[in-house]
């Protein structure tokens, strides 16, 4: 019997790549497979050294989406390079295809390569953006706001898995090779590595996320006094700015930033004491090669989302309302950069894990937490100081439930209801009670739509009962303006309503009937606290 052949499609950055590592094991576990994974091409290093892949593919993904642009595109040629790349790569008998990436242009690869089985996004024949998996749904429904997302991206990737199953820590290869040219690299800068020293890595993908570059070299000069020196790291775009930081600190940090590939920083990463990094992808490779990180979050940064899955690591975000602030908002202040001082992180860096609460104690105007992965996989955020503000831990513990029992459950009422007991807050009160006139108001609204379809109803009149499918989508938007502690729920609907099929017209009501099966489930869990229930919200109101 000829074994599996998987493929994965992930055309996201460094540290994402890491993270699906669990989630690529998880799919091999008890199967006999072998998994291609597709990735941009700037990337190609970091996947060879997924230990659980077994053949890497780079795409041109910057060549491909000028000529995908829709006004300044050639489609034509977009279809020759999508066709010669599929050709070159000679991906022939595909049994599953796993897109992990959320473009068009993803979508449309995936498509062509023509598996047996597709996850995530896709294309009908047609042309029609789809997308298979309640979880790749929910991913694309908090890009736009993570407020109350409960979840590391480790955990929701290895609940992509349609297969289910436990998944394990983060993996990355570092060779012999890697090993010696690391030790090359660090003397050539004067560094023995025999020696105790901290890697620091000062950039970040937007300048909202980076701690200033005098703090680190402050901190650098701080280290130094205690016997430790500072490697400074980083891509070739950010030599100027370790180079900064190693002259302001008077020698105490040496900057290997532009020098290194892929296996050159994982080997320095792996024989360091530790990284201090802001939120970036060299965290989740010090976290895949066992190193223990301290991590910074600045701007959007938030821990409860993008931590290193792994024991052991502290995060330090700024104890402010604001903090982290929207996604993709534009910041005038960067207050949040002034908050963290060096103090924090120096005395936090030479602490030792017995010391780190005590420590964590004395911090006052940040958040202090440490992380640890629990026996079900949970990364687990516990707290080590006292902080003003910090993530509502209610919402989040709900919303972990909320998910896990509505995706998992797959839109239908089951046991699972009877045995979801969880009071929700108090101001959620009017929320679910509008929730729940939109969810009466959309069962008629596609009732009527049902009959028209069946009656044979004229082209006017089946014309207005679409428009009334549009006014309660437009009144789950108005909704997530006006609860926002509610919204996720309503903005995971809309993302699945944003992909039914509209070919057909039975085909259509069918996907809505499939969405108001899972807006009736939620409903249903959201009213299970006995309060919401006495207040008579319907908890198993019938769908046409």
């Amino acid at each position: 019997m000829m074994p599996l052949h998987i493929v994965v499609v992930n055309f996201t950055r460094m540290g994402d790549l890491v993270q699906s590592g669990p989630l690529l094991r998880s799919l091999k576990r008890d199967r006999e497979c072998r998994l291609t994974l597709i990735v941009y091409k700037l990337f190609r290093d970091v996947a060879e050294r997924l230990p659980m892949v077994d053949s890497v593919i780079g795409f041109d993904v910057d060549r491909l989406v000028p000529r995908l642009d829709h006004n300044r595109g050639d489609l034509t040629a977009a279809y020759d390079q999508l066709t010669e790349f599929l050709r070159d790569a000679r991906l022939t008998q595909i049994d599953e295809l796993h897109n992990l990436s959320h473009t068009p242009q993803s979508a449309t690869l995936c498509a062509l390569m023509n598996p047996r089985r597709l996850y995530g996004m896709g294309r009908l024949p047609d042309g029609q953006l789809t997308v298979n998996g309640e979880w790749f749904n929910y991913l694309l429904s908090i890009m736009q706001d993570r407020t109350f997302n409960p979840f590391n991206l480790v955990e929701i990737y290895a609940r992509f898995n349609p297969h289910g199953g436990p998944f394990g820590p983060l993996e990355l290869t570092v060779t012999e090779k890697d090993h010696r040219r690391a030790e090359e690299l660090l003397r050539a800068a004067g560094v023995d590595s025999r020696c105790p020293f901290v890697v620091l890595q000062p950039g970040a993908s937007c300048a909202s996320r980076m701690w200033p570059k005098e703090r680190f070299a402050e901190l650098a000069a701080r280290l130094a006094q205690r016997g430790v020196r500072s490697v400074v790291v980083g891509s070739v775009a950010e030599k100027h700015l370790a180079e900064n930081i190693a002259t302001l600190s008077n020698g105490s940090a040496v900057s290997l930033a532009g020098q290194t590939d892929v296996g050159d920083l994982a080997a320095i990463l792996k024989t360091a004491l530790k990284l201090i990094s802001n939120d970036t992808g060299t965290i989740h490779i010090t976290a895949a090669v066992g190193t223990p990180a301290i991590g910074i979050y600045l701007g959007p940064a938030a821990a409860k989302d993008t931590a290193p899955f792994g024991d052991g690591h502290i995060i330090i975000e700024p104890d402010l309302k604001c903090a982290p602030c929207p996604y993709k908002s534009e910041c005038q202040t960067f207050i949040c950069h002034h908050t963290v001082s060096v103090d924090h992180v120096f005395e936090l860096a030479v602490a030792d894990r017995h010391e780190q609460k005590i420590v964590a104690a004395r911090c006052r105007g940040v958040r202090v937490l440490r992380t640890k992965v629990s026996a079900s996989g949970r990364l687990d955020l516990e707290l080590l100081n006292a902080p003003a503000t910090g993530p509502n831990n209610l919402h989040l513990s709900f919303f972990s439930r909320f998910w896990d029992t509505l995706l998992n459950e797959g839109g239908t009422l089951g046991d699972s209801i009877g045995g979801f007991r969880h009071d929700i807050p108090a101001e959620w009160n009017n929320a679910v009670s509008r929730l729940s006139a939109v969810f009466s108001r959309a069962v008629e609204s596609m009732s009527r739509f049902s009959n028209d379809v069946a009656n044979g109803a004229s082209e006017a009149r089946i014309s207005n009962s679409l428009r009334k499918q549009v006014e309660w989508q437009n009144d789950l938007h108005s909704f997530i303006n006006e609860y926002p502690g509610l919204s996720s729920f309503p903005r995971y609907l809309l993302v699945r309503l944003s992909t039914a099929r509209t070919s057909d017209v039975a085909v259509y009501m069918a996907d809505l009937r499939d969405t108001l099966n899972y807006f009736h489930h939620g409903l249903s869990l959201l009213t299970c606290s006995e309060d919401f229930q006495k207040a008579g919200i319907p908890a198993d109101a019938a769908i046409a």
